[in-house]
Order: C-alpha cells, then sequence, then structure tokens
C-alpha cells in the first residue's frame, strides 16, 4: 500500500522538481528560487493530482516563504470548524 507523502514532503519535492533546485529550507523564497506565476500553477497542479487539498493561487503568490506555505496547505487540509448555524429552540 503507497502512502500519500506528508505535505511538507509533498511540498518541498514540488519545489525542487518545479524550481530545478537540489534543496530547499524553511526560510527559502519561491520567488528568489526562479518561481513565478506559471511555476505556481504547475506546483498547485502537481499537488492536486497527488492527493492534496491545494490552496489558492493568489494565497500560494502571496506566501513565497516554504514554512509559510507549508503552514498554508495544512491549514487548507485541515480548516477550522465551522459555526454551526443557530437554530431556534421550539418554546
Amino acid at each position: 500500500m503507497t502512502t500519500r507523502p506528508t505535505i511538507t514532503e509533498g511540498l518541498k519535492s514540488a519545489w525542487v522538481e518545479i524550481l530545478g533546485v537540489d534543496d530547499v529550507s524553511g526560510d527559502s523564497n519561491f520567488f528568489h528560487l526562479g518561481g513565478d506565476s506559471l511555476s505556481a500553477l504547475r506546483l498547485l497542479a502537481g499537488l492536486r493530482s497527488s492527493g492534496h487539498a491545494i490552496p489558492q493561487l493568489v494565497d500560494v503568490l502571496a506566501t513565497p516563504i516554504f514554512e509559510d506555505q507549508v503552514k498554508l496547505f495544512e491549514q487548507q487540509a485541515d480548516p477550522p470548524p465551522r459555526p454551526s448555524p443557530d437554530r431556534a429552540t421550539p418554546a
């Protein structure tokens, strides 16, 4: 049985492949490593096809630091619970 890589592993692998770099660290900047909006789209498409929940493109572009992107993807995978609507109780 094959397991899905963790968000950190999947994102790191995608950065390495898409940006053509040897490695990334927590403070690596997507744009400083050669990323742009098209490579961000490729990043999201690749992670989606791997089964990861993905954030919006605009959020990824606004979050270029690797460790911050990991947090962004983790939030997407495990969103906070939505408050239940108030229901009037019968009198």
